[in-house]
């Protein structure tokens, strides 16, 4: 089972001025509580606010949650190799969008990018 007292915990300020400043500098995305996120394979998004399950299915059908992204992780389709991955609201959730073109002129947020998907792995494998 997941620890949600670690998935709540705030993100550090340099991550989360980076997010800040990606959510004011773009228009940010609103997303009701049990509404599945579209997903596109060119597109990461950061949470900014809520908690967003994350989740594939068996081979016989059963729903498997692989993480929760909560605020200033990523998650997307160019983050997994999984076929079957789909992005559910928890909570109201505000997203940012971005693109590799973002990532690549952007060393930190690179690095806030790498430091986020380290903590994921880590909350999948436990």
């Amino acid at each position: 089972m997941f620890d949600l007292t670690r998935a709540r915990a705030h993100p550090s300020f340099e991550g989360h001025q980076i997010v800040e400043d990606l959510c004011r500098n773009q228009n940010a995305i609103p997303v009701k509580s049990g509404h599945f996120i579209p997903m596109k394979t060119e597109v990461i998004f950061i949470v900014y606010r809520g908690l967003v399950k994350l989740n594939t299915l068996s081979p016989n059908g059963d729903e498997q949650i692989i993480g929760l992204a909560h605020r200033s992780m990523p998650f997307g389709l160019p983050l997994t190799k999984l076929n079957l991955y789909e992005a559910v609201a928890l909570t109201d959730v505000l997203l940012v969008r971005i693109d590799q073109n973002q990532i690549d002129q952007s060393p930190s947020l690179m690095q806030h990018l790498l430091r986020e998907m380290t903590r994921r792995l880590q909350q999948t494998e436990s």
